[in-house]
């Protein structure tokens, strides 16, 4: 009983005491994407597609614009065919991934 008496008193002192540190934390700052303010005037048109990395799309020009951050981000890119054209002398062999 005496064991059920003190965590119940505990209970509400936790979370009081996470409540007081959580009310102490400083506001995000609001910072605007580096995109609407470096290519606003390149990209104006364009469709936007958010993902992994954001692209721009331009249908009519046939363009096709990455949003690539400058340091902070560290991709990998690997090119390769899903299918190939089965037995042939162009060499486009499914898995093949090119000269490396």
């Amino acid at each position: 009983m005496n064991r059920f008496k003190s965590i119940i008193t505990l209970a509400p002192l936790s979370i009081l005491a996470a409540c007081a540190s959580a009310s102490r934390q400083a506001p995000p700052t609001a910072t605007q994407p580096a995109a609407t303010t470096r290519y606003t005037a390149k990209t104006s048109g364009m469709d936007r597609r958010d993902g992994f990395i954001p692209i721009y799309l331009d249908a009519k020009q046939g363009k096709i614009l990455l949003d690539i951050p400058s340091d902070s981000m560290r991709a990998l890119m690997f090119v390769g065919l899903a299918t190939g054209l089965g037995s042939n002398p162009i060499g486009l062999d499914r898995g093949a991934g090119g000269d490396s």
